[in-house]
């Protein structure tokens, strides 16, 4: 195989296809029971200037705005080999949902959603949601699996710290 004329490239061992369609990313979702009030959970979640502290591929957060439900922020990313930064908007209504969504490059394309459904007053299900997708192939083809698979990780990161950050009984 020659990597230019198959338009492939080798990476750790794996090879990737430039002409495979980046649009057929699967959205990723999941979702957990938590002994905890959605508000709790709700408020660690939204606490993006914190991410840093909580998500290891997370580098630095830059708060832009922020208004009445929505924030505005600059997210700087670093996976190796992955190293980027995009700026995104967090739509939120309390103890209900909380979305994030990009406003350019390098996504093509990326939805992250938490939806909170209290179950009593002490515990609620979590929903999370992911639909992403980068806009050059070559991300894509690097980058798309590295984001799919920090999923599980972010979940049970989040799971901590909102454990963490419980009111002590």
């Amino acid at each position: 195989m020659t990597l230019i004329g198959d338009a492939a490239f080798f990476i750790r061992g794996t090879i990737f296809n430039l002409y495979e369609r980046v649009d057929k990313v699967p959205k990723l979702s999941d979702s957990r029971q938590m002994p905890y009030p959605a508000e709790h959970i709700f408020d660690v979640i939204l606490d993006v200037a914190a991410y840093p502290q909580i998500l290891p591929f997370i580098r630095n957060v830059q708060i832009l705005s922020s208004a009445s439900e929505q924030i505005s922020a600059r997210v700087k990313v670093g996976v190796p080999p992955l190293h980027f930064s995009y700026s995104c908007q967090i739509a939120y209504r309390r103890a209900d949902y909380i979305t994030i969504t990009s406003t350019d490059r390098p996504f093509k394309r990326l939805e992250a959603r938490w939806k909170f459904t209290p179950s009593d007053t002490h515990s609620t299900l979590v929903q999370y949601d992911l639909d992403s997708c980068f806009a050059s192939p070559l991300m894509e083809a690097t980058g798309g699996r590295i984001f799919a698979q920090q999923l599980q990780q972010s979940i049970r990161a989040f799971e901590a710290a909102v454990k963490q950050r419980a009111p002590k009984a």
